[in-house]
C-alpha cells in the first residue's frame, strides 16, 4: 500500500427525512432534607390519692422548623 492512496478523503452531503428525537431521561427531584423528633413517656402512680403526670417536647430543624409538645396527667383519688 502507498501512503498517499491512505489520504484519500470523501465527503458526503445527505439529508435526513423522518425519524425522531429520543427525549431527554428526566432528572429525579431532589429530595427535601428532612429531620424528625420523637418523644414519648411513660408514667404510673399505685396507690390511693396519686398523680401520674407526663410531659414531652420535641423539636426539628430540616428544612427550617417543626416543633410540638404534650402534656398528660391523671389523678386517683379514694
Amino acid at each position: 500500500m502507498i501512503i498517499s492512496d491512505l489520504s484519500y478523503v470523501t465527503a458526503v452531503d445527505a439529508n435526513v427525512i423522518g425519524g425522531t428525537k429520543k427525549p431527554a431521561p428526566k432528572k429525579p427531584a431532589p429530595k427535601p432534607p428532612i429531620a424528625i423528633a420523637l418523644a414519648g413517656a411513660t408514667s404510673t402512680a399505685v396507690g390511693k390519692y396519686t398523680l401520674s403526670a407526663t410531659y414531652t417536647n420535641t423539636e426539628a430543624v430540616a428544612g427550617v422548623y417543626s416543633y410540638s409538645a404534650s402534656g398528660s396527667a391523671a389523678v386517683a383519688v379514694g
